[in-house]
């Protein structure tokens, strides 16, 4: 990869880092307020820039598979990472099929939309029933079912942006 082109890769893995780690913030702020879908929208807004660095590293575009493996080398991040999101990350990045689906699986039509409480809270409740669950102690997000650790996520996304700001100090392509 161009050097320069990889300079910049890098910088916008940085950026969208810092900016999740912003919603991050919010987010935990927002939990403390009355509002929960305010604590939803910075779920979502967080999830948005995870889902912009997961894919910057995993592309999902095969000519592209060689940009996500040169940015993985060069920041060091295993390919383990809780940053490459999993199933979790379709549930995001084709937001209106992924629903559509999970729609089409539900055994009744009625769902929850938003669920904000403490896991064992809700026991006896099928957790298809929710389409979106956050336990506000454990930071444990499930968007229709798929799980996503969001407190492990920041401190995944805490390190590649470490990473690129380590990598951007020792390169110079100009």
């Amino acid at each position: 990869m161009d050097t320069k082109v990889l300079y910049r890769m890098v910088e916008e893995v940085r950026q969208q880092c810092r900016f999740a780690q912003a919603r991050y913030q919010l987010l935990r702020a927002r939990l403390h307020e009355p509002d929960h879908e305010k604590v939803f929208l910075e779920v979502h807004a967080f999830l948005a820039h995870a889902v912009m660095v997961s894919r910057m590293l995993w592309p999902a575009r095969v000519s592209s598979a060689s940009r996500g493996e040169a940015l993985r080398t060069a920041l060091r991040t295993p390919a383990d990472s809780p940053v490459r999101m999993g199933g979790s990350r379709e549930q995001i990045d084709q937001f209106d099929e992924a629903y559509e689906d999970w729609l089409l699986r539900l055994p009744e039509s009625g769902y929850v939309d938003m669920n904000l409480m403490p896991t064992g809270t809700m026991l006896g409740s099928r957790e298809d029933v929710f389409q979106r669950s956050l336990d506000p102690d454990t930071l444990m997000f499930h968007l229709r079912g798929a799980p996503m650790d969001l407190r492990r996520l920041h401190d995944a996304l805490r390190a590649v942006e470490d990473a690129t700001q380590q990598w951007l100090r020792t390169h110079h392509p100009w």
